[in-house]
Order: structure tokens, then C-alpha cells, then sequence
């Protein structure tokens, strides 16, 4: 199988782009499509910009998981920003750097991943670069419309609940699994693999009037920080309201940790957290009835967030969970 390196730049992208499907990359919201100088977005009420980058050995390794996996995987993690924003998909761009030795159907396979990531979402590939690099690299630009007041983590208010849209913790598992080498459950490799960015319960957040979220991507600690410094307040963590999924259950036992541990710390759940008063609770509950609550804001106080003793994975320092 013939690497990169014996196909030309051109012909690389136009082996690619029919990696995607036709109505995702034309027509739509996207006026001009990859193949000009730029694309042309048909004109947005409500522009809401994001990126995102996956760099090997920074946020992953090759051998981790497949190369439609990645794709699918890096184009959720960037669209998940547009879902906390409350914002829908509609361009999707895509840097890519490629290191000696990797072929093209391996490139196929990952473009492949996102076409289904948009697929599930929205959108459309509007374009891109291709350049060598010394490691696989994707660097990603979101285009999104905005269709409610953007929520901000600086609205939380002291006797808001604090609380996620799903379990965590089991992506974090996956991740201590695969960095030492330990067998890992497929419901928490899934959850690390396969995230979802979630569309579905944002809709139902702006629809009950919550006006504080954002995506868990650096661990529930890290991230409920984030409100916390934004809206001067602190958050107290309640461990006794986790729910503790059996597969992690299983994991940190045989394994010797804390399953806590993981739902503190733990990055790349991609569910959203958000803060919103008790009768809001009950009218999200009835409609996502995984909700879990994860703290309460308080007043400020000494640290942002307490009972969060815990590290959120920090990617390309070197940090071993």
C-alpha cells in the first residue's frame, strides 16, 4: 500500500474529500466547498467560532484506537464546544499534518470518521490544509449559528445545584487502562473512543433556561473551576450524589483506586456541566433523567472548588495517572 509521500498534495485532497460524502461537503450552509481558494458560508444570524486540536503523543497514540476512530473522535471534541455554546454546526475545517510512513488509506479511514462525526451533528466539511509533519497532527475550526443567548460560565450564583448531563469518570478509566497497560471494560473504552458531543441535552438546557454551561473536557474539578473563578463563587463537590457506573466500579477495585478519583479528575467525558436552580433541576431530570447532580456553589471562598483534591489530566505534561 503506497505511503503519502507517493501521492501528490492534489491528488491527496481529492482522495480524501471522496472519503466524505457529497452532502457534506456542498450544498447547505456551504456555499463554495473545498477544491477554491476559500469557502463561502451562506450568511449566519449568529457566527459562533471554535478549534480544537489532536496531536499524537499530546492527546493520543496511533495504537489506541483506529484511524476512523480518531476522526470521528477529534471532529466531536471540537463540535462539543458548539453544543455548550448553544450553537448548531455548519463548517468544519480541517488542518492536517502527516508524518512519513503513514499511507493513504489510513487518511481515508480517518476522513472517513469524519464524515460520520458530521453526519451525527450537522455541518459540513468546508475545506482544509495537508502539510508533512513530524507527528500525525489535526488542528480543527468550527463554524456554528447560534440559537439562543450563548450560556457563560460566568453566570453560576450562589444556591445554584451544579450538575453534568451523564456519568463520568469512565473515559478516565479508559486512559489509566491504555497508559498502564491494564485490561479495559469496552464500556469504558467507548466512552474514551467515542464521545458524544451533546446537541440533544443542550437543547433541553436552553429550553429550561440554564445560562451557565460548558463541556467537561478537562476533568469535573478543572472545569468546575473554570465557573467557579468566572462567576466569583466557589463550588462544593458532592461525591455522595456521583453515580458510579459498575464497569468503573469494577476497574478501580481491581485496580486499587478510588472510583472518585476518576470522576473528579477525569477529562474527556465531553458531557456538559452546568449550574441552574432546584425547579429547573426537576424540569431537566424529566427529560434527561441521566442528569447527575455534582455540587452546589457557594459563596467564595479560600479555593474555587472544594473536595476536588484530585489532578485533572493535563495533556503532554508527562503527568501519569
Amino acid at each position: 500500500m503506497s505511503s503519502t509521500s507517493s501521492v501528490g498534495e492534489f491528488d491527496l485532497i481529492d482522495i480524501l474529500l471522496q472519503s466524505i460524502p457529497s452532502h457534506l461537503r456542498q450544498d447547505g450552509h456551504l456555499l463554495v466547498g473545498a477544491g477554491d481558494d476559500a469557502a463561502a458560508l451562506s450568511s449566519l444570524v449568529c457566527p459562533v467560532i471554535t478549534t480544537d486540536a489532536q496531536h499524537e503523543s499530546v492527546h493520543f497514540y496511533r495504537h489506541w484506537l483506529s484511524p476512523r476512530d480518531l476522526g470521528y473522535k477529534a471532529v466531536m471534541v471540537c463540535l462539543s464546544d458548539l453544543a455548550a455554546s448553544y450553537a448548531f454546526p455548519r463548517g468544519l475545517f480541517i488542518n492536517l499534518g502527516v508524518p512519513a510512513g503513514i499511507n493513504h488509506e489510513y487518511l481515508c479511514q480517518l476522513y472517513r470518521g469524519v464524515g460520520s462525526a458530521l453526519e451525527a451533528c450537522g455541518g459540513q466539511l468546508g475545506g482544509g490544509n495537508i502539510s508533512s509533519s513530524e507527528r500525525l497532527s489535526i488542528d480543527l475550526f468550527a463554524v456554528g449559528e447560534g440559537y439562543a443567548p450563548m450560556p457563560q460560565r460566568g453566570h453560576a450564583h450562589v444556591g445554584q445545584i451544579v450538575c453534568a448531563t451523564g456519568v463520568l469518570g469512565q473515559a478516565r478509566g479508559a486512559l489509566h487502562g491504555l497508559l498502564h497497560g491494564n485490561e479495559v471494560a469496552p464500556e469504558l473504552l467507548q466512552a474514551f473512543v467515542a464521545p458524544r458531543a451533546r446537541f440533544d441535552a443542550a437543547a433541553v438546557l436552553n429550553r429550561c433556561g440554564v445560562r451557565t454551561v460548558m463541556d467537561i473536557s478537562d476533568g469535573l474539578a478543572g472545569d468546575c473551576s473554570k465557573i467557579a473563578r468566572a462567576s466569583g463563587v466557589s463550588i462544593q463537590l458532592a461525591p455522595e450524589h456521583f453515580v458510579v457506573p459498575a464497569a468503573l466500579q469494577r476497574y478501580a477495585l481491581e485496580n486499587n483506586r478510588e472510583p472518585r478519583e476518576f470522576i473528579i479528575g477525569g477529562g474527556e467525558d465531553y458531557e456538559l456541566l452546568f449550574t441552574c436552580d432546584e425547579h429547573q433541576l426537576g424540569q431537566i431530570c424529566e427529560l434527561l433523567p441521566d442528569v447527575m447532580i455534582v455540587g452546589h456553589v457557594v459563596p467564595e471562598g479560600d479555593t474555587p472548588v472544594i473536595g476536588g483534591a484530585v489532578s485533572s489530566y493535563i495533556h503532554g505534561t508527562g503527568w501519569t495517572p
